[in-house]
């Protein structure tokens, strides 16, 4: 990978003239395009990184530098803890031994839509 990258970029050292004073054909110039599409394409996530890195790092700080050091709310308590202390918080308000009976089929949907009240 490394001597490819070498040979693309003396490729296109070798048709670009750094000479300002000499003229510049129009065939030239039009020979060196296809070779700096194709280096620009083989090559673009080595280009473009150092570039997304650097807009990166500026927006994180201007972030942090706008809305200020803010840590992260934990919970005390995990999800299982919190759910037994509700079924247990409702279950108490209630009186266990008046349950409707099975013959009257209450716990069955009578439509589908109502299968998740």
């Amino acid at each position: 990978m490394c001597t490819a990258f070498f040979d693309h970029l003396l490729l296109l050292l070798f048709f670009v003239d750094f000479d300002r004073s000499a003229s510049v054909d129009k065939h030239s110039l039009k020979m060196v395009w296809p070779i700096i599409i194709g280096f620009a394409r083989s090559y673009a996530p080595y280009i473009v990184w150092p570039f997304a890195f650097a807009i990166g790092v500026i927006g994180y700080n201007m972030e942090w530098f706008v809305l200020g050091d803010r840590q992260t709310p934990w919970k005390n308590k995990s999800i299982a803890e919190e759910r037994d202390l509700r079924v247990v918080e409702e279950s108490s308000n209630k009186d266990m031994t008046q349950v409707d009976s099975l013959k009257a089929k209450s716990f069955v949907p009578k439509t589908v839509f109502d299968h998740y009240k």
